[in-house]
């Protein structure tokens, strides 16, 4: 009686355990949902520092509405070369700081396990007529700040 009674626990304990697994919700697909700048006086100046900052949802651990926390990290590029990676915060955004090293248009992206969000903007001469500055090389190996 004392092994029927044991058999059945384990077979009850295995069949909850089974319906736990079957009824998780599945990962919600990764999304970066906003990608920006930060600078005040509305120009891009060569050779200045800005933030890039973006917003990712979903992906391995989940929807922002269900689990903010977003595992792995947000590459960010300057006309596709890489400007660094950050790990996104329990408040789904990420951040690293870009220093713009020629004038003219650049496309800023954004991607998070697949999904990217690109901006483009314009880098102007300093006042001194400096158009280039030395190149900062990005660290696409999880630094940044969250």
């Amino acid at each position: 009686m004392l092994v029927r009674r044991i058999g059945w626990g384990a077979q009850c304990l295995v069949a909850a355990g089974a319906a736990v697994a079957l009824s998780a919700a599945p990962a919600s697909a990764a999304q970066v949902i906003d990608l920006g700048i930060g600078f005040s006086n509305g120009t891009l100046f060569v050779g200045g520092t800005y933030a890039l900052s973006a917003t990712a949802t979903g992906g391995a651990m989940g929807s922002a509405a269900s689990l903010p926390f977003i595992p792995g990290g947000v590459v960010f590029e300057d006309n596709g070369a890489c400007v660094g990676t950050a790990k996104p915060s329990y408040s789904s955004s990420a951040s690293v700081n870009w220093t713009p090293s020629v004038v003219g248009e650049h496309t800023l992206t954004a991607t998070y396990e697949g999904s990217r969000k690109t901006i483009v903007v314009n880098v102007v001469p300093l006042a001194d007529g400096t158009t280039s500055v030395p190149a900062k090389p990005g660290n696409c190996l999880g630094t940044g700040s969250a």
